[in-house]
């Protein structure tokens, strides 16, 4: 984990386990974005393919 958005400190370890959740929810989010990435390439692959089919 980053310490750049850490407090200096003693940190406590409700703090700890906030910061551990936050963190989770940013990777979760950001693992939902590619995955949404990914599945709109995909759409735009299958339709270039049946464009494809249709011309032939």
């Amino acid at each position: 984990m980053s310490g750049a958005n850490r407090p200096s400190g003693p940190a406590t370890r409700k703090s700890l386990e906030l910061a551990d959740q936050i963190e989770r929810d940013e990777l979760k989010s950001h693992l939902m974005d590619a995955q949404n990435s990914v599945e709109d390439d995909e759409d735009e692959d299958d339709e270039t393919d049946s464009d494809r089919t249709l011309s032939r």
